[in-house]
């Protein structure tokens, strides 16, 4: 199993109206920093086990840290998005997961 969005698992739980705070916090995360920003979205991704908040690709396209032209979807798996290691914290397969995603 590969990571999720968040907001897939938000929905589920009726919360979906935290899209638009949790977009702003992403685009604020830098893994050179150890704030709470960064601790609180790697330890959501990996308790979670989800990735970005709509899809992986919210990295790219709402961080400039993680931006690029590397991205598909291969039927329920995206592949190369550039995203941070704790998307791939609780992949069955970290290593398969580590080389879909640009980490």
């Amino acid at each position: 199993m590969y990571p999720y969005p968040l907001a897939t698992t938000f929905d589920v739980q009726g919360v979906g109206k935290l899209t638009s705070p949790f977009l702003d916090t992403l685009s604020k995360y830098d893994p050179s920093r150890s704030t709470a920003i960064e601790t609180t979205w790697d330890q959501i991704q990996t308790d979670m086990e989800c990735c970005g908040v709509n899809w992986p690709k919210d990295w790219m396209d709402y961080n400039t840290l993680y931006q690029g032209d590397s991205f598909a979807v291969a039927g329920d798996s995206y592949l190369m998005a550039k995203v941070p290691q704790s998307c791939c914290a609780a992949a069955v397969d970290r290593v398969i997961c580590l080389t879909m995603y640009l980490c």
